[in-house]
């Protein structure tokens, strides 16, 4: 019974790293099109325009609470 339990944490635990990563890559990947995004933006609006940023949170290092 032990190693039965212990075999099916093993597998949840394995599950959920997969997960997890996939979650990273997928937030780094939404990154980048936002960035893309933004050099997009820059580029059709020319000099007269101003792009303001995005507030973040304080954990992120930004300045908003």
């Amino acid at each position: 019974m032990s190693t039965h339990l212990s075999d099916h944490l093993k597998e949840t635990r394995d599950a959920l790293i997969r997960r997890f990563n996939t979650f990273i890559a997928m937030a780094e990947e939404l990154e980048d099109d936002l960035d893309l995004a933004e050099l997009k933006l820059r580029d059709a609006c020319g000099t007269s325009a101003k792009i303001l940023p995005f507030p973040r949170s304080p954990t992120d290092g930004g300045s908003a609470a």
